[in-house]
């Protein structure tokens, strides 16, 4: 009697991915990432419905899973293939479904459907393609899982599991088909998490298609995505205390730079609905402080969050990170202390402190060209501009005012106020409708608007403009920036009569101020840095292009890191728990080691070029060397990270055939032509593909570099030969001058240096990976740092004894670390 064969449905997390940390379990659309997956997963039939994961990622991630009535299993964080054939053989099964934790809209019919395509050809592996991008999965016999794993020898077949099945097509049959619906049966959708973009993407996605994200049809899915354009689809909210009308006009500015890329929500901590007309006049839309969070709860966290207030508590700030990532504006307050950006008013310099990111300096923005543009002396065409509850009365009379005069007027239509347009077009003026949505400025001769975003338009393209202010709040505001060329609502903005009179009085003005010539683009250019200065602008640029994520340790995952130090570069934190140093970078730094590097920024760093520093460079040389012949005399030797190739270059005058790896390309064109070595361009992927194997591998300070770093040793355990021997040096979390001079060592900290190791931390690392032998050199050792009396460094004892206590205690700078594969 056949017995039927056991299915486990495994779905692949963990939380320390660098790309995108703690990814697992980040809001999207008012549930856990994770859990949206799993949710998605639960109506495929299995036998065994399990988490695989790392024992570092696992307490996270279990309450989630028993609260779904998952299993989990922890097992390789860096052998993904491994992790899975351990989990088939514990759970006995003979079938596996394989999921990944970033498909939130994963697709249980494409799921189906490839299990069925499994069982009746009865093949080792079975997907299908093309389907949306984060749809599918893989069904894998469990002979062929472990085969796999048994035979798969390169790094990149063992993290992406099932790379070598798909590498011997000769020993393994592979059944692919494709989705028998044409309309999802398509590549371009692409619905997996892998960059905060994607989350920022989906969320949106989400928000536009209902709630009900674990019931959707993957064709409910591709058709939503079909009908969105996904132009701007993030969310921005802004806070504010509600009484501070400063903070508002930032508020407004910041909102008008912004408005691009977010659509703009605002919120103020003590209900003020004085200024909601404001909002509505720059496109956001107003929020009651109490439904901030039901709104999260059903619609997914907002994608950046401007808290402009004085001082908030550290429950306010708590409560506005559990909307979204906060950057902090002018907050003194405790709260601000817990930002996940923080920037400050301006200060002296001499005030500047590490408690803030950077600082708002408000100086003048940068010239633009249109402010020395040449006008038309003779206005003719005009454009009336009015949005909100004022529309129709404003637009009616001041198009009409204008008409009289004898002008050519258009007026923009309000979208929002249905009746806006049978109403202005029963009118008997000569006025054209200019739709809103696609306004060109420069096909007009002069703009009547109210405080609004078209205000700012004008002011920042150097285009005149007449304010008309609709309301109190808008004079108040329009004084802020002492704008003269406005008529207020105390003269009788409703009156055409009225308005004819002052709208003569107010265009006249501008003649005089030469304000449509050249010689008069000063006043306006005056106008616009009071509005678009230096801070407004820097505070909108790193909003837009920040990319936030969560702080959670690379390491063990822990997520009560303690903040250390900010700038406006990152912010560094250090694990409780494991001791490691860490930044979170707000941008990512494109490769910095081009030929200038070497020069300048090696210089500024050590006060000599990197040619410069050859002579110092051979003598670590000489003293590595003396040490690694300790371990093996000769053999094949790999340097990744090698700069300029000059350990290389001694390491083969003493009998090491060496392979040199950099990401420069000027380095590695140094090496081959001016010192003869055999040099490769690249990075770490290279080590994933590569079949070769080394006697050595050296690493001298790259793995600070390197956010991934536990990988990085995974890759270069795996490139060694048996018995191979590895050579890493790393600035030292525990030296001196961290521990003693930290502010000063902060200071000079490296964009680029992600990590900082301890000798304790990367002697454990490595044996988790299982090496011998392992040895600690203590290296950067400066008794000049040490005392405060340099004077006593004149006697050999006292530098002796600094030095003794150095190495003893491991208060080196740097250090060195060697070990041989087990």
């Amino acid at each position: 009697m056949m017995s039927l064969k056991k299915t486990g449905l495994f779905l692949q997390v963990r939380l320390n991915s660098c790309r995108m940390p703690g990814k697992a379990l980040i809001n999207l659309h008012g549930k856990p990432l994770i859990a949206r997956v799993m949710e998605r997963l639960s109506v495929i039939p299995a036998d065994v419905r399990a988490l695989l994961t790392s024992s570092e990622s696992l307490p996270l991630l279990k309450p989630i899973s028993d609260s779904l009535g998952w299993d989990i299993f922890a097992g390789s964080s860096q052998n993904v293939l491994k992790r899975y054939a351990d989990a088939a053989l514990y759970y006995e099964v003979d079938i596996i479904i394989r999921a990944t934790g970033d498909n939130p809209l994963l697709s249980p019919e494409i799921a189906m459907e490839t299990l069925d395509l499994f069982n009746k050809k009865k093949r080792d592996l079975a997907y299908l393609a093309p389907i949306p991008y984060g749809s599918g999965v893989e069904v894998i016999s469990k002979e062929a899982l472990l085969a796999a794993n048994e035979n798969a020898r390169l790094p990149y077949q063992m993290e992406h599991v099932t790379p070598y099945i798909y590498d011997n097509k000769d020993k393994f049959v592979i059944a692919c088909d494709r989705y028998h619906d044409d309309e999802v049966a398509r590549a371009d959708v692409r619905i997996t998490i892998d960059t905060r973009e994607d989350y920022e993407r989906l969320n949106y996605l989400l928000r536009n298609i209902g709630s009900a994200a674990s019931n959707l049809s993957i064709i409910s899915i591709t058709r939503g995505w079909d009908g969105l354009k996904f132009e701007k689809f993030k969310r921005a909210l802004i806070i504010l205390d509600g009484e501070d009308e400063a903070a508002v006009k930032f508020a407004l500015e910041l909102s008008y730079k912004l408005s691009s890329d977010f659509n703009l929500f605002a919120s103020f901590k003590k209900n003020n609905y004085e200024y909601t007309d404001l909002m509505y006049n720059f496109d956001i839309k107003y929020i009651e402080y109490e439904e901030l969070s039901s709104i999260v709860a059903n619609e997914g966290s907002f994608d950046r969050i401007a808290v402009i207030a004085g001082d908030t508590s550290l429950n306010e700030m708590k409560f506005y990170k559990s909307l979204g990532p906060v950057v902090s504006l002018g907050d003194k307050g405790e709260g601000g202390e817990i930002a996940d950006v923080r920037i400050g008013n301006r200060v002296a310099a001499s005030k500047k402190n590490i408690n803030f990111n950077f600082y708002f300096e408000d100086t003048p923005g940068p010239e633009s060209g249109a402010d020395k543009r040449a006008y038309s002396k003779k206005i003719r065409k005009v454009l009336v501009n009015f949005t909100g509850d004022d529309y129709i009365k404003l637009t009616r009379n001041v198009s009409t005012a204008f008409a009289e005069l004898g002008y050519e007027v258009s007026y923009t239509s309000d979208s929002s106020i249905a009746a806006s347009k049978n109403d202005l077009s029963a009118l008997n003026v000569p006025a054209k409708i200019a739709p809103s949505n696609s306004l060109n400025l420069n096909e007009f001769d002069a703009i009547a608007t109210s405080f609004n975003r078209i205000f700012f338009e004008c002011i920042l393209q150097g285009k005149p403009v007449l304010l008309i202010a609709a309301n109190s709040s808008q004079e108040k505001f329009i004084k802020f920036y002492d704008y003269k060329y406005h008529i207020s609502d105390k003269e009788g903005a409703g009156l055409i009569k009225d308005l004819k009179v002052n709208i003569e009085k107010i265009l006249g003005l501008m003649k005089s101020d030469k304000v449509y010539q050249p010689e008069g683009a000063s006043i306006l250019s005056e106008v616009k840095n009071r509005i678009f200065n230096n801070g407004i602008i820097n505070v909108a640029e790193f909003i837009r292009d920040w990319s936030p994520s969560t702080v959670i340790c690379p390491y063990c995952c822990d997520l009560d890191s303690a903040l250390l130090h900010r700038n406006a570069l990152w912010n560094m934190y250090k694990c409780p728990k494991c001791g490691l140093y860490y930044t979170i970078n707000f941008n990512e730094k494109q490769n910095i080691y081009v030929e200038d590097y070497f020069f300048e920024e090696y210089k500024r760093l050590y006060g000599k070029t990197y040619e410069e520093d050859r002579e110092n460079i051979r003598k670590l040389a000489i003293n590595r060397i003396n040490i690694l012949k300790k371990y093996i005399n000769s053999g094949s030797l790999l340097d990744f990270g090698s700069g300029m190739g000059f350990f290389a270059e001694y390491a083969e005058e003493q009998g090491y055939k060496t392979t040199s790896i950099d990401v420069s390309a000027y380095a590695v064109d140094y090496m081959k032509n001016k010192l003869g070595l055999n040099a490769i361009c690249a990075d770490q992927s290279y080590l994933e593909k590569s079949p070769d194997f080394y006697d050595v591998i050296t690493s001298f300070y790259v793995i600070e570099h390197i956010k991934d770093f536990e990988k990085m040793i995974f890759l270069f355990y795996q490139r060694l030969s048996a018995d191979g021997v590895l050579v890493l040096s790393t600035p030292n979390a525990a030296g001196f001058s961290i521990k003693r001079r930290f502010e000063t060592y902060v200071e000079k900290h490296p964009q680029d240096h992600y990590r900082i190791y301890s000798t304790k931390f990367m002697k454990s690392l490595f044996k988790k990976y299982k090496f011998k032998n392992i040895k600690i050199n203590i290296t950067g050792i400066h008794p000049e740092r040490m005392v405060k009396n340099q004077k006593l460094l004149k006697f050999k004892s006292v530098k002796f004894f600094l030095v003794l206590v150095s190495k003893l205690f491991h208060l080196g700078d740097t250090f060195e670390i060697y070990a041989r594969k087990k």
